[in-house]
């Protein structure tokens, strides 16, 4: 390939990334190079700047608005109506390439993407086949049974609900980020987010640390907030967030737990001596679980 034919590739390849039709009138051989080093360093800074996943990464998270967005979508074949879910997973470390590699594999199709946010999270911007079942929690939990057998990777994973159009994915992502920053705070055992699922969690997230402190001052006392109370800890707040979960059914929850009857009244009359909560009533029960809720939130602001 000589130097005009190398010129009129690179000509057709920036044509074929940007849409614009450049031509130059060459005269003499003399600018040959400098016009061909000139239009591939075009060429690789609207590569970087305009990379697929990276458009569709700022435009999920916020910094590219739908109308920005779609004349891209458009050029990349991104089809406006189609059933789609948006996951974000956190991981403890940082993400490494073998992750990246194992996802792609489980989401083979051009039209689903892995995206990087951070040092630890993903973005999954699946849309699913139409052949295929369209049950998000079913792929969450194949997502992580999959990191967890191929590369011994612990993870957490959020989402919200199925998306028929391309311009809910936003809202979408965002709803997924707020389950995440939910979840890691008041369900630290689970390892899925629904975004409307997370109960309570959903209400107390945001409240300032003065109403929090407030509520556990009029409810508890100061002297909860100054020290750690071992019945909001361990094995007593996993007693009581059973015994709570089971409808206040003493029997019940002595059988998930393994304990013996007694054992779990001797924890409830714990909590009762404490705090003064009965939580064999609904509304003193019901207060011990936003106080517990509340006290795992403020070590967190």
């Amino acid at each position: 390939m000589d130097k005009k034919q190398k010129l009129e590739q690179s000509l057709k390849d920036l044509k074929k990334m940007t849409g614009l039709p450049l031509k130059v009138d060459l005269k003499d051989d003399e600018n040959v190079d400098e016009l061909i080093q000139g239009v591939q360093s075009l060429c690789l800074a609207y590569r970087d700047a305009y990379d697929k996943d990276m458009i569709l990464r700022r435009w999920l998270i916020g910094e590219m608005s739908n109308d920005d967005f779609f004349p891209f979508a458009d050029r990349m074949r991104i089809p406006k109506e189609a059933p789609r879910g948006i996951f974000l997973i956190s991981f403890k470390n940082e993400i490494y390439s073998e992750i990246i590699t194992l996802l792609k594999q489980i989401f083979p199709d051009n039209n689903s993407r892995v995206l990087t946010q951070g040092k630890n999270q993903l973005i999954i911007f699946y849309q699913f086949p139409n052949r295929k079942p369209m049950d998000m929690r079913k792929v969450a939990y194949e997502i992580l049974d999959t990191l967890n057998t191929e590369l011994l990777e612990q993870a957490t994973i959020s989402y919200d609900g199925l998306a028929g159009h391309l311009d809910q994915l936003p809202a979408s992502y965002q709803k997924a980020d707020f389950a995440m920053r939910v979840g890691s705070v008041f369900y630290p055992d689970r390892t899925v987010y629904n975004y409307e699922q997370m109960g309570v969690g959903s209400l107390l997230y945001g409240l300032s640390k003065e109403i929090c402190t407030e509520y556990i001052n009029c409810n508890l006392g100061k002297e909860f907030l100054e020290q750690e109370s071992p019945v909001f800890q361990s094995d007593i707040l996993q007693t009581a967030n059973c015994f709570i979960k089971n409808d206040l059914n003493i029997a019940e929850t002595s059988r998930q737990l393994h304990i013996h009857r007694n054992t779990l009244l001797y924890r409830l009359e714990q909590i009762q001596n404490e705090t003064g909560l009965d939580i064999r009533r609904f509304d003193s029960a019901m207060t011990y679980k936003l106080c517990s809720m509340i006290l795992l939130y403020l070590k967190h602001l």
